[in-house]
């Protein structure tokens, strides 16, 4: 094969890629899930419990990293998130402590730069 033909052979390829490439869109990939767990739990006034924020990719059949974890509470007059750390291997767990202000219900929810967000609830009740 000569140069030019090369070239023109080339060129066909690098069209019909361009083509497949416009007709069908840009490649995205699957995003994963993230997960808050456990739900539902109660605390004394002072007390606190921990929450873990899990990534699984897009098939929920493995890991997925989360990136960037943000925790947030509903009612920080109720429950306050202290800390939190990733604690995954693969960028896939992170942790949070959250401590009971006030008596009352909220929402702990964790968002994920790269797997959007869940929400667990805690309870706190009067110290004992």
């Amino acid at each position: 094969m000569t140069g030019r033909a090369m070239y023109c052979a080339r060129q066909l390829i690098l069209l019909a890629l361009l083509a497949i490439t416009a007709c069908s869109g840009p490649f995205v990939p699957a995003r994963g899930f993230l997960t808050v767990t456990p739900t539902g739990q109660q605390m004394q006034v002072g007390g606190s419990v921990t929450l873990h924020a899990t990534g699984l990719s897009a098939e929920r059949s493995g890991p997925y990293a989360l990136g960037t974890v943000t925790w947030s509470s509903s009612d920080e007059s109720v429950a306050r998130v202290t800390t939190s750390q990733r604690t995954g291997i693969f960028g896939d767990q992170h942790e949070a402590t959250v401590l009971g202000i006030g008596v009352g219900t909220a929402s702990i929810t964790a968002s994920s730069d790269r797997a959007g967000e869940s929400s667990a609830e805690v309870v706190v009740v009067p110290a004992v």
